[in-house]
Formats: structure tokens, C-alpha cells, sequence
């Protein structure tokens, strides 16, 4: 060592040999100490920004090309200086799932990796969570987030119908006449029973590395429904269902082996389930954006949701878990939708029984339902959903829209929405915390409403301008989708004979109201049927007498 320092010393030609001997001892001695650091490196602390009391958690995931990139913030402390990021199912939390990349950052933590899109290994419906080394355990630490963006790989977006809110449920029967011009419908809507069109599926399809079945006799009606709206400009939205059939993978397990509901809770809870879902969904999508089958704007993910029983059956004993089921099922369908068509729109179903909640009774109030949604899908990445309601008069066989209920109140503890009071559902997606990500106020549905003959056709007339015209009034409102075109065997005996036509198809005087919906004489008609003398005004005045 001293004959090096001296070495030095004579090149440098101004140390002594004693000098040369202490800077010798401490170069030796600092590089020993940093050599030691590197090997206790990953054993000390590991800081991401943010303060010392923060949590290191997931910021954002985001697609960027065929890339998924995830931010973080906050801080963590662990073992190893490593950061995991996992990729989970829908049903998986923890430390479960798949580590798909890591990182040993010096200032700050991000990761991207491929989403390997329409393959075996797509990560396309999984949620992403971080995981450190902490006292020798692997933990989660922070958030859980979707892809929030999956637009961004849409191959197929489709610009959306500048349109009226106009739009019915036609009778099958009737989609060769000339009837839906005849009324100028802007919209219609219709149904997908998913478990029918997939039953005895004979039409193959891949998605994901996997083949899958649908049934071709079913998928022809679509197949004819959805290019005829195109190529009459009317804007078409399907209702994703889940009937129940011999095959109930996609049918959430705890309602599996009942076969008292009309439709079931999707199934996310497993990965046949989940992978079942996600390839029909994206089939269904993939078929109606933008080709020779037609497009589909809208798309509503389930019926009436928040009910426990008949019509979204999941047997739930609780909101909570079955908002939890019911997000993680809908983010599936509408990560499919939207990677295909960016421009549509997908929405949530939600029941007439607004504050009011009755677990025993099957079903939660659609208010409760929807804020804790709101909440779920916000905490997780969200997106750009909206919300389809059925606002029903509280007695459903009593078309009287404008009489005051005691169930029906101008506030958000009214136990019902109707038509008369549909006004504090857009107050409510007014709020911050129901907005879009972006601000917007998200988009409303009258997806379902329908009012009875039984009292007469007069007044089943003056009901349907009535509510038209509320949703005409409110700028928040895309759509009024009156249920239905012609009456239906079953409901008419339940005395809910709601259609424009009987069921031997021969008009009722509200088919012509509804065909004049827009005009001023027909408004003042359904104002002297209701016995008021303006209707805009009543409305204005509070809509109830």
C-alpha cells in the first residue's frame, strides 16, 4: 500500500511519502464503505416520493398503444428495495395473482408491460396491484386498479347517432312493417338473453386462445335487428342478460341451483365464469361496431341490479357484496365493449325503488346501489358509464303519472323515482363525486318506463306525453325508451297493458300521441286530459295535482 502512495506521490510530484500514505488509507477505506453500502443497499429503506407517513399505491393504469403503463404514488419502506406489480382476476385480492414485472427504482416507482391483447395471456380484465417485501412477508400495499382507458385499443370506434330521445321497445312481430318510422322512434331497445344464445351454440368463435359456441338460429335476429336500425338511422341498445339454462357457469354460484328469477347475477367469482363473459361480451361487441352486422351505441349490463331476487338474482344478503359482484362483473363487459368500440356507451340498470331499502324483501333501494357503485368503480380506475333507470309509478298498474304519492317526493329520500320526480336522479349525477373522470355529467337512460290502458286510453295517452316530455325538459336525459310496443300476453293479466298496439296489433290512441309526441297540439290534448290548462307549465310547477 505505501509503495502505491508513493507511486502516486511521484507521478503527482507534490505528496510526501506520509501524505501519500493517509489519502492512500482513506481512498481504500471509502471505497471499501461503498462497496459495503451497495451490499446493504437493497437491506436499508426504499423511498418513493411523497411523505415519510405515506403508503406507496397504485396512481394509475392506462394503456398506451398495445403497453400498459402504471403509475404509483406515495412511499414505502421494504426489505428488498423490490417492487412487485401483480396482475389479479376479478375474484382474486392479496397477494394472489400473477407477478408480471418489477422494479428496484432509485427515485420513484412505474412500470409498463404488454397487454397481449386477444391471447392466452391477455391482461386485458385484470385489476393491478402492488406487493412488497415487509419483515420477510409478501403484502399488498395500496390501491387496486383496472386498465381505466381500454378505449385506446378500439379497432372499430364508431361515431355516435346525433339523435332524439325518441325510442321504444318494438314487438318483434312489427320490425318488417313500417310502424317504427311511422311513430319517428329514435332508438330502440332490446334484449340479449345470454344463456339462450349461447345454448346449443354451433357457430364457433375464438377469443383469447379459447373457443367458444353461440347458437346461430338465435344470433340471426340480432343479426337482422341491429343493421336494420343502422340502415334506418335509429340507434339500437342491447340489454345483456343472464338466463338460466342447463350450463350455469356464468351464473354467480350462490344462485346457482334456484330456478325462481327471471334473470342471474354474471358470474366473475371464477375464471370460467369471468373468461365466459368477457368472450361473449366481446363478441357480441366485436360483431355490431361498424361492419356488415350494424352497430350497437348503447349496451346495459344486467336488469334492475340492485334487486337481491327475480331480476338480478345473486343471492346477496348485503349491498356491499353485492355491489362488489355486480362492478367486477360490469367491468369485465365493459372493458370488452369499449376495446372494441370506444364511442359506446355501457350502462348500469337500476330499479324504480329509489331510498327506499328492503333487503328481506329482495331488493336494495337503486339510490344506495348506485352511489356505492359510483364509489367502487372510482376507487378501482374509472371510466365513462352511465346509468339506465326504470322510474315506474310506485303502483305500476296505475298509469296516473301525475297524481301526488306519499312514495313520491321532490328530494333524495323520496322512496320511489317516477317520471314526476325523475329530476332528482340527474341532481344527484350532478354531484363531484358521480361525475365522469373528465367532469361531465354522465349520461342518463330511460331505458324501461310503460304506463297501463286499464284506466282507459286516455289517460294511458296523456301518461306516455307526460313523462316524454319530462325527459324532453331534462338536458340530462339521451334516451326515453317506452316498454313497449305491444302489449304482451303475461303482463296484460297482471293488468299491465302497456303497449301502444294490442296484442292483435291494432293501435291505441296512445300510438298517435306518441307518434305526435313533439307537437304542441298533442301536448295541449294530454294537458286537458290530465285537466290542467298548459302542461309545460304544470311540469314547471311541480308536475302532481
Amino acid at each position: 500500500m505505501q509503495e502505491r502512495a508513493l507511486a502516486a506521490d511521484n507521478r503527482k510530484g507534490q505528496y510526501t511519502a506520509g501524505s501519500a500514505l493517509f489519502w492512500g488509507t482513506a481512498v481504500i477505506f471509502t471505497v471499501l464503505f461503498l462497496w459495503i453500502l451497495c451490499l446493504l443497499g437493497p437491506a436499508l429503506p426504499v423511498r418513493a416520493s411523497g411523505a415519510a407517513d405515506q403508503k406507496i399505491s397504485i396512481d394509475s393504469v392506462r394503456l398506451d398503444g398495445d403497453e400498459i403503463e402504471v403509475t404509483t404514488k406515495g412511499m414505502a419502506y421494504t426489505d428488498d428495495a423490490v417492487f412487485r406489480l401483480y396482475a389479479q382476476e376479478p375474484y382474486e385480492s392479496g397477494t394472489q395473482g400473477e407477478e408480471v414485472a418489477q422494479t428496484t427504482p432509485l427515485d420513484g416507482v412505474s412500470f409498463e408491460v404488454p397487454l397481449n391483447n386477444n391471447t392466452k395471456n391477455s391482461l386485458l380484465y385484470k385489476k393491478f396491484t402492488l406487493v412488497i417485501k415487509v419483515n420477510g412477508k409478501l403484502k399488498q400495499t395500496g390501491s387496486t386498479l383496472y386498465i381505466e382507458n381500454p378505449e385506446e385499443i378500439a379497432e372499430h370506434t364508431v361515431e355516435r347517432k346525433e339523435i332524439g330521445k325518441k325510442g321504444i321497445l318494438p314487438a318483434p312481430e312489427l320490425l318488417a312493417s313500417n310502424s317504427l318510422a311511422d311513430l319517428g322512434v329514435d332508438q330502440i331497445v332490446y334484449n340479449v338473453p345470454l344463456g339462450t344464445l349461447m345454448k346449443n351454440g354451433d357457430k364457433a368463435f375464438q377469443y383469447d386462445g379459447e373457443t367458444y359456441y353461440v347458437n346461430s338460429r338465435i344470433l340471426a335476429q340480432y343479426d337482422t335487428i341491429v343493421p336494420l336500425m343502422s340502415i334506418r338511422g335509429i340507434r339500437t341498445t342491447l340489454i345483456l342478460l343472464n338466463d338460466l339454462t342447463s350450463d350455469e357457469t356464468m351464473v354467480y354460484p350462490t344462485a346457482r341451483g334456484y330456478d325462481g328469477a327471471y334473470y342471474y347475477a354474471f358470474n366473475a367469482a371464477d375464471a370460467s365464469g369471468a373468461k365466459k363473459l368477457a368472450a361473449i361480451t366481446w363478441f357480441l361487441a366485436d360483431r355490431y361496431s361498424d361492419g356488415v352486422y350494424g352497430t350497437v351505441d348503447n349496451w346495459i349490463i344486467g336488469n334492475e341490479v340492485n334487486t337481491r331476487e327475480w331480476y338480478y338474482d345473486g343471492s346477496d344478503s348485503d349491498i356491499t357484496t353485492k355491489i362488489r359482484r355486480y362492478a367486477d362483473a360490469f367491468r369485465i363487459c365493459y372493458n370488452a365493449i369499449r376495446s372494441v368500440n370506444g364511442k359506446a356507451k355501457v350502462y348500469i340498470s337500476l330499479d324504480h325503488q329509489y331510498a327506499e331499502n328492503d333487503a328481506s324483501s329482495g331488493y336494495f333501494g337503486s339510490r344506495a346501489f348506485l352511489i356505492g357503485f359510483a364509489k367502487q368503480m372510482k376507487a378501482q380506475g374509472d371510466g365513462h358509464w352511465g346509468v339506465a333507470i326504470h322510474p315506474y309509478n310506485s303502483k305500476m298498474t296505475s298509469p296516473y303519472v301525475w297524481q301526488k304519492d306519499a312514495k313520491v317526493k321532490k328530494s333524495q329520500k323520496s322512496p320511489y323515482i317516477t317520471m314526476q320526480n325523475i329530476s332528482i336522479l340527474t341532481d344527484l349525477m350532478q354531484r363531484a363525486d358521480m361525475r365522469e373522470p373528465d367532469g361531465d355529467v354522465r349520461s342518463v337512460l330511460i331505458s324501461e318506463i310503460g304506463y297501463t290502458s286499464t284506466y282507459g286510453q286516455d289517460v294511458q295517452a296523456a301518461a306516455i306525453i307526460y313523462a316524454y316530455r319530462q325527459a324532453e325538459n331534462n338536458p340530462y336525459i339521451d334516451g326515453f325508451l317506452y316498454s313497449r310496443q305491444m302489449d304482451h300476453a303475461t303482463e296484460t293479466a297482471q293488468g299491465l297493458a302497456s303497449g301502444l298496439t294490442t296484442e292483435e296489433g291494432v293501435n291505441k290512441k296512445s300510438y298517435s300521441f306518441y307518434k305526435n309526441a313533439d307537437s304542441a297540439k298533442i301536448r295541449k290534448k294530454a294537458a286537458a286530459i290530465i285537466g290542467v290548462s298548459d302542461l309545460d307549465t304544470f311540469l314547471k310547477e311541480g308536475g302532481s295535482k
